[in-house]
């Protein structure tokens, strides 16, 4: 699948690939140390309005180890 570009909601056109991706993928979380996806009021009202969750690492471990 190519991106498409259309999504542009963060300041940095290299995330906005990374949400584009996570978001035509239908990937529940974007595991990221990146402040810009995790802290943008903005970028975190678009991925929650696309039921995408962006976390760090440490985390994402601790979700996935979870029984």
């Amino acid at each position: 699948m190519l991106l498409a570009g259309d999504i542009q909601v963060c300041r940095d056109p290299e995330d906005n690939g990374v949400i584009e991706t996570a978001i035509k993928g239908h990937a529940s979380y974007i595991v990221t140390r990146d402040d810009d996806i995790k802290f943008d009021k903005s970028v975190e009202a678009f991925l929650k309005q696309n039921n995408v969750t962006p976390i760090s690492t440490a985390r994402f471990l601790k979700i996935i180890k979870e029984p």
